[in-house]
């Protein structure tokens, strides 16, 4: 019966792929909620602006107002240049957590294919005995036979 020695750490790398699998999830997620914050943040400017145009152009105009809301596209620009700084390094960690399964993956691919080798040496040294086993089978009781 063939026993494949190297299971063991091929177990082990199985698993750690998996976490570095269960890691990249998270960082996507990660990466995925900031992006949806600076959508959501560019949309909160566009309306701003939007709301700035409309009172801008009625005929009375509220200046503290209008100040007000220049602040507020002020303090919205700057968050947004603090999620995009956050959504830059999390594209980073994305991309070395992507490169820690790629290697991962191509650790357990190695192993597959030395198991595979190893079995299928095992089996044609199993089918060369076998073979020799049948042959003496057959010279024997040709012998007998004779």
């Amino acid at each position: 019966m063939f026993r494949f020695r190297l299971k063991p750490l091929q177990k082990i790398r199985e698993n750690v792929r998996q976490e570095r699998q269960a890691e990249l999830a998270k960082a996507l997620e990660a990466e995925a909620i900031v992006r949806e914050k600076l959508e959501s943040i560019q949309h909160e400017i566009a309306a701003t602006k939007a709301d700035g145009r409309k009172f801008a152009s009625g005929g009375m105009v509220n200046v503290d107002f209008l100040i007000g809301l220049r602040r507020h596209e002020a303090f919205l620009l700057a968050q947004k240049a603090d999620v995009q700084n956050r959504l830059e390094q999390v594209l980073a960690e994305v991309e070395r957590r992507r490169q820690a399964v790629i290697e991962m993956d191509k650790e357990v691919k190695i192993l597959e294919k030395l198991h595979d080798v190893q079995k299928e040496k095992y089996d044609a040294a199993m089918t060369a005995k076998e073979i020799v086993s049948m042959d003496e089978i057959a010279l024997q009781k040709r012998q007998r036979m004779t």
